[in-house]
C-alpha cells in the first residue's frame, strides 16, 4: 500500500498547529481539504487529539507552586526533626541515668552525715553507702565534686524538661 502525500499537506499542519484551523484557514484550503482525502485524514486525526488534550488537561488539577513549594518545606522539616531528634532520646536517657545517680547519691550523703531526716538509708550497710566508693582522704570532708555533678544533672534534665515542654507536636 502506497501513501499519497499531498504538497498543501505542510500547510494544513501548519494551520492546525497554529490552532488557526478551520476559522483563520483561506477559503480555498478548506475547499482542498474537502476534496483531498490525505489532507482531510490528516485535519480529523488532528482535531481529535486536540479536542482529547482540552479534555486531558481540563481534567489535570494542577496545584499551584506555592502549595508544593510549601509541601516540600513541610517535607525538609520534619526530615530534620527526626534527623535531631534521634540524639536527643540518647541524651534524655543519659540525663535520665544521671539524675538517679544524682539523687542516689544526695541520699547517700544525706544517709551518711547522720541527718534525722533520712533514718532508712542511715542504717544501710556501709558497702552501699557513696563513701565505699571515695578515696579515703576524701571521707570526712563533703565531696564538692558531687555537688557540681548534681548541678550538672539538673541542668541537663532542666534543658531536657523545657525542650520536650516547647515541643511542638
Amino acid at each position: 500500500m502506497t501513501i499519497r502525500s499531498c504538497s498543501h499537506e505542510k500547510d494544513v499542519a501548519e494551520l492546525l498547529k497554529r490552532g488557526q484551523w478551520p476559522g483563520l484557514a483561506p477559503a480555498e484550503m478548506r475547499v482542498h481539504v474537502t476534496e483531498c482525502a490525505s489532507c482531510r485524514d490528516l485535519t480529523a486525526v488532528a482535531q481529535a487529539f486536540q479536542k482529547e488534550r482540552v479534555v486531558a488537561s481540563a481534567m489535570a488539577r494542577l496545584e499551584s507552586p506555592g502549595v508544593l513549594w510549601w509541601r516540600a518545606q513541610l517535607r525538609k522539616r520534619n526530615a530534620a526533626l527526626k534527623q535531631v531528634n534521634r540524639p536527643m532520646v540518647a541524651a534524655q536517657v543519659f540525663a535520665v541515668v544521671l539524675g538517679v545517680i544524682a539523687i542516689l547519691a544526695c541520699l547517700a550523703l544525706a544517709g551518711r552525715s547522720g541527718s534525722g531526716w533520712i533514718k532508712p538509708v542511715a542504717e544501710l550497710p556501709s558497702a552501699l553507702h557513696i563513701s565505699a566508693m571515695l578515696p579515703e582522704t576524701w571521707q570526712n570532708t563533703p565531696a564538692p565534686w558531687l555537688v557540681l555533678l548534681t548541678i550538672a544533672a539538673l541542668a541537663v534534665m532542666g534543658g531536657v524538661f523545657v525542650y520536650k515542654a516547647s515541643e511542638e507536636r
